[in-house]
């Protein structure tokens, strides 16, 4: 496999672009290369170097990354360190979203192996989720993917108001209730 190499030099039209940066760790994070973890991280230390801010969906892409790296042939504790470092990043930041949230969950259900620290992790994760009124669906199937089923259970009964049996709205407030629409070229 051929490695990529980051040591070239951006035009200046592009050097102080977002969306040139998103779309350029996206695709990596979406790519089949060994590293795509790193190599996004590079990315991220490539944009705060020419004095970008991140923002929530540069983490969430970084983690995207993580989250689909191979757990048989990267190093899972580099991943998962990688990972925790993006969460606390966007969460000092620009702000975890439920996706920010939902994704660091995949990752630590898919690179920690010890059972012990899976669960706190985990639920340290989905702790700070709700508390930052981020919890959704979403979330919680990433939370039942990262834990064990009385895990699981646990955390249900955090999260569900006992009235109602919905999660709870102090939990869910900063959360969309609708998911945008998606964009077309007829859009813009």
């Amino acid at each position: 496999m051929s490695k990529l190499h980051l040591n070239w030099s951006v035009p200046w039209f592009l050097e102080k672009s977002h969306d040139f940066f998103s779309s350029v760790i996206n695709a990596v994070a979406k790519s089949k290369l060994l590293g795509k973890s790193k190599i996004a991280a590079k990315m991220l230390n490539r944009m705060k170097h020419v004095s970008l801010r991140p923002l929530t969906i540069t983490y969430n892409n970084i983690l995207n990354a993580c989250a689909f790296s191979d757990p048989k042939v990267e190093h899972r504790k580099e991943i998962l360190d990688l990972a925790m470092l993006m969460l606390k990043e966007a969460q000092e930041t620009c702000g975890a979203n439920f996706i920010t949230y939902g994704t660091c969950l995949r990752v630590i259900g898919t690179f920690e192996d010890d059972p012990a620290s899976r669960w706190r992790l985990a639920r340290d994760t989905f702790r700070r989720c709700c508390a930052d009124g981020q919890l959704n669906k979403l979330v919680m199937n990433q939370v039942k993917f990262a834990v064990s089923p009385s895990q699981y259970s646990l955390l249900m009964q955090e999260a569900k108001d006992e009235k109602t049996g919905q999660l709870r709205d102090s939990f869910t407030r900063n959360c969309r209730k609708k998911p945008l629409p998606r964009r077309t070229l007829a859009n813009h």
